[in-house]
């Protein structure tokens, strides 16, 4: 049996730069319609929003857990080249307490 690959772990502006790869990232929600299966995560003060599909996880998500504001973790699938960016989300959960500025420090450090 073939070994699912691990995610990379990276800031959230990086995204755009992983074609084709699983994942890891730590974004605010600044968008979520209940009726949508996407969600919009942004990392302030950036302005760069990446769109996540929800549609495997939103069945096990808490209620509450995507309300404006609310900080998550996304592991998932960025799509190849030339198509339009959006994660597809495998897992989603909240972060709970963090240390934003000490998060940046060692994610960045690590070069994603």
């Amino acid at each position: 049996m073939a070994a699912t690959p691990g995610s990379h772990l990276i800031l959230l502006h990086q995204v755009p730069s992983k074609p084709n790869t699983k994942v890891r990232f730590l974004g605010c929600v600044t968008t979520h319609d209940p009726t949508s299966p996407l969600v919009h995560l942004t990392h302030p003060p950036s302005r760069l929003a990446i769109p996540v599909d929800i549609s495997l996880v939103a069945p096990s998500l808490p209620p509450g857990s995507l309300r404006d504001g609310e900080w998550v973790n996304v592991v998932g699938y960025t799509p190849p080249v030339g198509e339009e960016l959006v994660v597809t989300a495998l897992l989603l959960w909240g972060a709970g307490a963090l240390r934003l500025g000490e998060y940046e420090r060692v994610v960045g450090a690590e070069g994603g």
